[in-house]
């Protein structure tokens, strides 16, 4: 285990086993326990790692426990997946699947042959071989002892919620393993909420990131809408809802074809231009990007990893892929959201991340994939939208950023109109005050540690001038607060 695993393991064992002398744990059992912990690490820093070798090692010291691990659905298979890698030697009991794993009690297994092999059955006899003989038991959140580890944890954060109200009455435990960012802040009570905080959270702010993978490159991409495109975008501003205001213009930023059905009654004249320019990328600017960005990174075998918060415009830009480059779904072009099957989508992240295979790019839904999984494979991220929470930015960028990747991550977070320019500012003020929170003397002063620049962003811009706006490197949340939108680098045409 890295130096930062190392820390964080003997702080699990000392909040939830109560100490760390031998001695002392043998005269103890599993309920005489601590109360708990959080371990708030950053994305990609290896906590599942961290949380195994603890869990191993607690259950060969207590056998009789038996540990709950609670998460979103699809990331059920990740912990699977890593227990095996690591030869944990500890059969996992997933509840979420409606098929045997090998692991179940025998004598289980011989009476659900006798019975109705319904899905309620077959969770009885996991629930059963857990109880009996052991291991670790795995359930999502919208499924439903002593000792629970919560995986991506600040799902739970109502305090009204029932899911809430079940984990209240649990003794231990570890949570969330992952970076808890939406704490109620009181004005002036920073110290005082840091000073609680210290006592059951440990803080790892993710500096072995810097120093041992070979760099980060992040730049804001603003671009500059065509005609066409910024008309559309201009009379979207002037819809009254909010809510549909900001989805209809994240949307149209990508490409005007995108404007909903039902809003196109407001550009009448333009109705027969949005079915005409469908299959043409250079229409809108953010799709005239990200084309050329895959043409580019297809001649130098490298793979984009493409979020967007909604999902049509997803299937639209796989529509445009297919049309562009003559390339297949399942082949070049790998799709994720929340309604792929599970081993559907842990096959695709596999496929994805082999080197050997044909896949190029990798168009994932936030909400689907931007926490717990890994797809290393990708050495170019493209944000196409701007999200209200900064934490949904950093965990999905850390899906390829974190240990196990061997080449420099480069992330484009793209800006197309006034809306999203004030969106993202006021994500940068959202995460600079996480930051006062959150805070270490571990601090780094860069988070690169790439000497070389971006050719194919630089090739791009030589070749589309027009199409850039502006391009920010290395944009710090600290630096657009202080200065109300200026940063270090920054680059205008």
């Amino acid at each position: 285990m890295h130096r930062h695993q190392r820390k964080g393991f003997k702080f699990i064992w000392e909040k939830i086993a109560g100490g760390t002398h031998l001695s002392e744990l043998l005269k103890r059992n599993c309920s005489d326990s601590g109360d708990g912990c959080i371990i708030s690490h950053a994305p990609g820093t290896g906590k599942t790692r961290l949380t195994i070798a603890f869990l191993q090692t607690y259950m060969k010291l207590y056998p009789a426990s038996r540990p709950l691990i609670i998460a979103p659905r699809s990331m059920l298979l990740s912990w699977e997946a890593e227990l095996q890698r690591w030869k944990a030697g500890i059969p996992f009991h997933n509840v979420n699947m409606p098929d045997m794993s090998g692991n179940e009690n025998a004598l289980a297994v011989n009476l659900l042959g006798r019975a109705n092999h319904h899905v309620s059955n077959i969770r009885l006899v996991k629930l059963y071989s857990w109880k009996k003989d052991g291991g670790i038991l795995g359930l999502s959140y919208k499924l439903y002892e002593f000792l629970t580890v919560l995986d991506e944890g600040h799902t739970p954060r109502n305090e009204r919620s029932l899911i809430w109200k079940a984990l209240c009455k649990w003794q231990s435990l570890i949570n969330p393993i992952g970076k808890f960012e939406e704490g109620k802040v009181g004005d002036n009570k920073l110290k005082e909420l840091r000073s609680m905080l210290d006592e059951f959270v440990h803080i790892y702010k993710g500096n072995i990131l810097q120093t041992d993978l070979p760099g980060l490159r992040d730049s804001v991409i603003v671009l500059r809408p065509q005609k066409f495109q910024n008309r559309i975008l201009e009379g979207v501003y002037d819809l009254k809802s909010s809510l549909k205001r900001n989805y209809v213009a994240s949307l149209v930023s990508v490409h005007p074809s995108l404007l909903p059905e039902c809003e196109r009654k407001h550009f009448p004249r333009d109705k027969d231009e949005f079915e005409r320019f469908r299959l043409s990328p250079e229409r809108g600017v953010k799709t005239k990007f990200l084309m050329e960005l895959i043409r580019l990174c297809e001649a130098k075998k490298e793979k984009v990893l493409v979020f967007s918060e909604f999902i049509h415009p997803l299937r639209f830009i796989m529509n445009q892929l297919k049309s562009h480059f003559g390339w297949m779904e399942g082949n070049q072009i790998l799709y994720m959201d929340g309604q792929i099957d599970v081993r559907q989508k842990q096959s695709s992240i596999n496929t994805f991340n082999d080197s050997s295979s044909d896949a190029r790019v990798l168009l994932a839904s936030k909400k689907a994939c931007s926490e717990g999984i890994n797809l290393v494979g990708a050495s170019r991220v493209v944000l196409l939208d701007v999200v209200w929470n900064p934490s949904v930015e950093r965990q999905a960028i850390s899906r390829a950023y974190r240990l196990g990747q061997k080449k420099v991550v480069h992330v484009y977070q793209l800006i197309s109109g006034t809306m999203e320019w004030d969106k993202y500012f006021l994500q940068a003020k959202k995460s600079w005050l996480s930051e006062l929170v959150f805070s270490t003397t571990q601090q780094a002063d860069s988070i690169s540690n790439a000497i070389s620049d971006d050719t194919i962003l630089e090739e791009m811009v030589n070749n589309l001038k027009d199409m850039f706006e502006k391009i920010i490197h290395q944009p710090k949340e600290s630096s657009l607060i202080e200065t109300f939108g200026l940063v270090d680098q920054e680059a205008t045409f």
